[in-house]
């Protein structure tokens, strides 16, 4: 499915997988290739499924199509989730981190899914990359610490020259960019807390949002 590649998804998977692979964002039309990957997931060695990532994005490379230059795939390790939410908790304890994130413009944030250019006040998917959030809010050494947790959490990440695809399928969106990308992504509601009510109201139910502190923000829990 698309845009699992989600921590609010992976969360709630975490105490019935060890590993998941998902894509953070959406998928080509024809889906994952489980004629070529079904033999690596039926291993489930690390190496298994950091090939059927790889595989399913090469798949996409090589297809002939440059439109489904968005192709990406992820392994994650759950089982270190349950230390990432506690280290994010940790993280808005610090009242200078909880006033960024209320202050926060998330239209300078990465969004991984985008129907139309420069559409970013309101997205049909507002989900931003988790790591680009982290830096944006964090003091510095308490974001590098929460980036190693993450080179842990996220095994492989395997991915092509974009993050999107045009509504119309003529235009590729979002470009790959390394220093903004990291592979798992996070709802960030707007400020105003009449828009996307329902997406929070729903979002404040989720383990992750609870364990993680995110309801100490305004902007979570307005």
């Amino acid at each position: 499915a698309c845009l699992m590649g989600n921590v609010e998804s992976l969360y709630e998977l975490k105490d019935h997988a060890h590993y998941a692979i998902a894509s953070p964002n959406s998928t080509p039309g024809d889906g994952y290739p489980y004629d070529k990957i079904l033999p690596d997931l039926a291993k489930m060695g690390m190496y298994d499924l950091t090939h059927a990532a790889n595989q399913f994005v090469t798949t996409y490379a090589t297809d002939g199509s440059i439109w489904n230059d968005f192709a990406s795939s992820a392994v994650y390790d759950l089982s270190r989730m349950q230390d990432f939410a506690h280290s994010f908790n940790q993280m808005l304890e610090e009242e200078e981190s909880i006033e960024r994130l209320n202050a926060l413009d998330r239209t300078k944030m990465q969004l991984y899914e985008t129907y139309w250019p420069n559409d970013t006040e309101y997205p049909d998917h507002p989900l931003y990359d988790i790591g680009l959030l982290i830096d944006s809010i964090a003091p510095a050494k308490t974001a590098a610490a929460l980036h190693g947790e993450l080179r842990k959490l996220i095994v492989q990440y395997a991915h092509l020259d974009y993050l999107s695809v045009s509504y119309d399928g003529n235009q590729m969106l979002l470009p790959y960019d390394a220093s903004r990308v990291c592979g798992l992504t996070v709802y960030i509601p707007p400020t105003l807390p009449y828009k996307e009510s329902s997406y929070r109201e729903y979002n404040a139910t989720l383990s992750w949002t609870q364990d993680s502190g995110l309801l100490r923000s305004a902007r979570y829990n307005p």
